[in-house]
């Protein structure tokens, strides 16, 4: 039997990556962007200061 599981959404930051790209490749609206913050409490105390290599939990949006 196959068991067929949904891969967690999870962006590698590159040189150059800001939490607003990130949001705006990964959701199409950079303005999001407090919603990757805030699903990585411990790899993101400074929105601002985020390093290449870091991979960051990316969870999924509920659209209205």
């Amino acid at each position: 039997a196959h068991i067929w599981c949904w891969p967690t959404p999870v962006a590698t930051v590159a040189s150059g990556d800001s939490l607003w790209r990130i949001s705006q490749r990964h959701y199409r609206w950079g303005y999001l962007y407090p919603i990757i913050r805030r699903a990585n409490p411990g790899r993101i105390a400074d929105p601002d200061l985020i390093y290449p290599c870091q991979r960051l939990f990316l969870p999924r949006v509920r659209r209205r």
